[in-house]
């Protein structure tokens, strides 16, 4: 009977936290080092644009994002595209590079960002989601996932988005909320793939 009554106050307490939510860990060493910095989903051309708030090694760091319809997705942070992916003074990083300097933007293109599905995008340092250690989370069309942090990011205060946006992104590269309109306008954001948005 003990057993019983231990295993139904268990279940009570797991329905009460919020049964099915999983939590982002920040990562205490990297948290907010590297930022998604823009996503952009025009044109059949999608990218997510990350950008280097200090320099740091990114062997073994991983984009993933969540698509509602497919599930997880995830590229290695050293697969950006040399097209667009620049140092700070704007020449354009080679491929290979694990080593990325402060200032540095890096994109990834891929045609399987559809903003309608995708829930999440969250820059890791670890292999296993959910749930993950976090460098940089977005939840960009709702999520079931629970972040508190500094690795955790929101649309800037007055903005909403809706899966019509074409591009989303931070107005000071590297910090602060994301706007889907510049700010006191109605006019939406210019995609700027590798330069500062």
């Amino acid at each position: 009977m003990k057993i019983f009554f231990v295993i139904v106050m268990a279940i009570f307490a797991l329905a009460v936290q919020g049964w099915g939510a999983t939590a982002i860990t920040c990562d205490t060493t990297n948290a907010s080092k590297l930022t998604i910095n823009e996503i952009n989903s025009a044109n059949n051309n999608d990218y997510i644009e990350v950008y280097a708030n200090e320099t740091i090694d990114i062997t073994g760091m991983k984009l993933d994002w969540y698509d509602n319809k497919e599930g997880w997705k995830s590229v290695s942070l050293t697969s950006y595209s040399t097209s667009n992916s620049y140092y700070p003074d704007g020449t354009t990083i080679p491929s290979g590079k694990t080593l990325i300097p402060k200032g540095s933007y890096l994109v990834y293109y891929s045609t399987q960002l559809n903003p309608a599905q995708t829930d999440d995008i969250i820059i890791t340092s670890d292999v296993d989601l959910p749930p993950a250690t976090a460098i940089d989370y977005f939840p960009l069309n709702g999520s079931t996932l629970t972040c508190s942090g500094s690795c955790c990011t929101t649309l800037a205060s007055g903005q909403s988005y809706n899966s019509n946006n074409k591009d989303i992104s931070r107005l000071s590269d590297g910090s602060g909320g994301f706007f889907t309109k510049y700010p006191g306008t109605s006019t939406e954001l210019t995609a700027t793939p590798g330069t500062s948005n």
